[in-house]
C-alpha cells in the first residue's frame, strides 16, 4: 500500500501471583517447588511469544520469585524489567519485559491511583528500534501503559474501576500534551500510544471510555470482535478482560498523521484454542496471554492516506475508597533487578490552576472529537485481590 511498516510485536499476561493462587494445601505462596514448577512454565511461554514488550500483571515482588523471571536463566537474557509495585501490604503489581535490541527506554512514569484498592499503572516512553537495532525515524516512538484495574466484587467496585481509568486517560493526555509542547507543538510527531492490562470487565463503561479517547481494542480490530473468554476467575466465571488497546500518533493523536498503525494478527494463547472457552489443560495462570502484532507505519503520501486506510485490516479466524489523591514517579536510571520497590518521587496537585487547564482540555478535546467526526464520517495481605 505504499507505506514503510516495522513490525512490532506486543502481549499483555496476568501471572497470577503465588499469594493469590489457592491450592487444596492453602495458598501456593508457602510450597516454593508448586509455584516454582507453574511459573517456569510461565516463563517459558513468554519466551515463546517472540514480543518486543510484554506486559504483566500480578508480578509477585518477592526477590526468589523475581530471580526466576529476571535472572540470565529466566528472562534477563533478552528483557529489561521495569517494576511498579502495589502500596501499602500488597506484594504483587505491575511491570514491562522489554526487548534489550528492540527497545530503548526514554521515561518511565508510575502511577498510584491513590483510590482505595491499591491499584497501579506503569508508563513507558520508549523507542522501537527496527531489526538492526539502528533507530533510523523520528517518528519510531511510542508510549505504552500496563495497567491491572479493580475486580468488581461488586457494583461500587465497578464504579471504582471507571473512576480508575479516567484517571489513568487524563495521566495519558496530559503526557501525550507535555511531549507535544516538547517538540515545539507539531502535533505530527507524537508518538502511538498502547494501553495493555487486565482491564476486570469487558465491553462496559470503561471500554467504552477508551473508545471515547481514541482508543481501538486490537483483538477486536483484527478479529472483528472481542476474545469472549481471556479469564476464568475464582468463583469459576469465564470472561475476557485481557486486552491491548491502541491509537496511532499524528497531529491529534487520534488516527491521523505521519505514524500509523495495523493490526497485522491478534490472538489470545495458546493458540489453536478458542478464545469462547477456557481450556481445559491451560494450569500457567488463571489468565490467557493476549499476543498481538503491529505495523508501524509511516505513510508514504500522508495527505493521501486517510485515517479508514492507515487503520483498515483484514478480519481472520482467530483462536477464537476514599483517598482520591494520585502519585506518578519518574525515573532516569532505571532500577536494578535486586531493588525491591518502585520509585517514589511524587508530583503535588496544581490547585485552581490545574483545575482551570483541566476545563481548557476538557473544551478543545470535545471540539477536536467534534472535528474528527466531521472528517472522518482485587482486604488481605495476600488473600485477596
Amino acid at each position: 500500500d505504499g507505506d514503510r511498516c516495522s513490525e512490532l510485536r506486543m502481549a499483555t499476561f496476568n501471572l497470577l501471583a503465588p499469594c493469590y493462587k489457592k491450592t487444596r494445601r492453602g495458598m501456593e505462596a508457602r510450597s516454593e517447588s508448586t509455584w516454582k514448577a507453574r511459573h517456569r512454565k510461565c516463563v517459558s511461554l513468554i519466551s515463546e511469544m517472540d514480543a518486543a514488550i510484554i506486559g504483566v500483571q500480578e508480578y509477585w515482588f518477592k526477590e526468589y520469585f523475581r530471580d526466576l523471571y529476571e535472572s540470565k536463566a529466566g528472562l534477563g537474557t533478552r528483557y529489561k524489567f521495569i517494576g511498579h509495585k502495589r502500596p501499602h501490604h500488597k506484594e504483587d503489581g505491575v511491570g514491562f519485559f522489554t526487548d534489550r535490541k528492540r527497545i530503548k527506554i526514554l521515561d518511565v512514569r508510575n502511577i498510584t491511583y491513590g483510590f482505595h484498592g491499591s491499584r497501579v499503572a506503569l508508563l513507558l516512553h520508549a523507542r522501537a528500534k527496527n531489526a538492526a537495532g539502528s533507530e533510523p525515524r523520528k517518528d519510531s516512538e511510542l508510549i505504552v501503559v500496563n495497567t491491572h484495574l479493580t475486580f468488581p466484587h461488586s457494583t461500587s467496585d465497578n464504579a471504582l474501576r471507571l473512576k480508575q481509568a479516567t484517571k489513568l486517560m487524563e495521566l495519558v493526555e496530559d503526557y501525550t500534551s507535555n511531549l507535544r509542547r516538547a517538540k515545539g507543538g507539531d502535533g505530527t510527531q507524537l508518538p502511538a500510544t498502547f494501553i495493555m492490562g487486565d482491564f476486570n470487565g469487558g465491553v462496559d463503561h470503561v471500554y467504552h471510555l477508551l473508545e471515547k479517547h481514541g482508543f481501538t481494542s486490537s483483538y477486536s480490530a483484527r478479529n472483528g470482535s472481542e476474545a469472549s473468554v481471556t479469564h476464568m476467575t475464582h468463583n469459576g466465571r469465564s470472561v475476557g478482560v485481557d486486552f491491548i488497546w491502541f491509537r496511532p500518533g499524528g497531529a491529534n493523536a487520534i488516527g491521523g498523521g505521519k505514524r500509523g498503525v495495523k493490526v497485522a494478527s491478534s490472538n489470545v494463547l495458546p493458540r489453536g484454542i478458542t478464545a469462547r472457552e477456557w481450556p481445559r489443560n491451560f494450569e500457567e495462570s488463571d489468565h490467557r496471554p493476549v499476543l498481538s502484532s503491529f505495523l508501524l507505519c509511516d505513510p508514504m503520501n500522508p495527505k493521501s492516506s486517510s485515517d479508514k486506510d492507515v487503520m483498515k485490516t483484514e478480519p481472520t479466524n482467530s483462536s477464537s475508597g476514599s483517598n482520591s489523591s494520585t502519585t506518578t514517579s519518574t525515573t532516569s536510571n532505571h532500577r536494578s533487578a535486586r531493588s525491591p520497590a518502585a520509585f517514589t518521587t511524587a508530583t503535588t496537585a496544581r490547585g485552581g490552576s490545574r483545575r482551570n487547564n483541566r476545563r481548557n482540555r476538557s473544551r478543545s478535546r470535545g471540539e477536536e472529537e467534534l472535528r474528527e467526526r466531521k472528517s472522518w464520517g482485587r482486604s488481605g495481605k495476600c488473600t485477596r485481590r
